[in-house]
């Protein structure tokens, strides 16, 4: 298992949903799912965002990411600075 996978499974089973309700409420395979979920299959940029939208969570929060963790590795004025100059 990955973080995503471990992410979402935490996640999935905080909000009370199982896969089955999960696999029916983004219109996806529940082998699809339970693949994304043990680790073995990766989702897409779209699948994230569904599934995101349908647990009620953010698209970092699956994938392991924060506020903090980005500010750990960068000075949050060097990311403003780098989204500015781009």
């Amino acid at each position: 298992m990955n973080h995503f996978s471990l992410n979402l499974k935490k996640i999935r089973q905080a909000k009370r949903m199982s896969l089955e309700e999960l696999a029916l409420k983004t219109n996806y395979e529940l082998d699809v799912l339970h693949g994304i979920e043990e680790g073995v299959l990766e989702p897409d940029i779209h699948l994230l965002v569904l599934m995101s939208d349908v647990l009620r969570s953010n698209p970092n929060e699956l994938l392991g990411y924060s506020l903090t963790s980005y500010s750990s590795v960068y000075d949050v004025k060097d990311i403003h600075t780098v989204s500015k100059n781009q």
